[in-house]
């Protein structure tokens, strides 16, 4: 059996905590139940974003509301083009 490599670090209690309180208030700020598939999506957004470098607790909640535009697409709605694209992905 190989050994496999796992480049990212674990998340710790600290994390933990730090995410689930964002995804708490993610949560009530949509009124959307804790346990609800909605709410499973946006924890597997939300650790995705963490994973890939971002700590930032207010970034976070940012990226996760989808206030972040991926400046291709302000462009293309700048030049009234991003009805025939579809739209960014907001997650990785």
């Amino acid at each position: 059996m190989g050994t496999t490599f796992w480049p990212k670090d674990p998340l710790d209690g600290n994390d933990m905590t730090l995410l689930t309180s964002i995804l708490r208030r993610w949560c009530a700020r949509y009124g959307i139940e804790f346990t609800a598939d909605e709410s499973r999506l946006k924890a597997k957004e939300l650790v995705e974003w963490f994973e890939f470098g971002v700590k930032d607790p207010a970034e976070l909640e940012e990226l996760i509301d989808g206030k972040h535009l991926n400046i291709e697409a302000r462009n293309l709605v700048k030049r009234g083009r991003a009805r025939s694209r579809r739209p960014p992905s907001t997650c990785l």
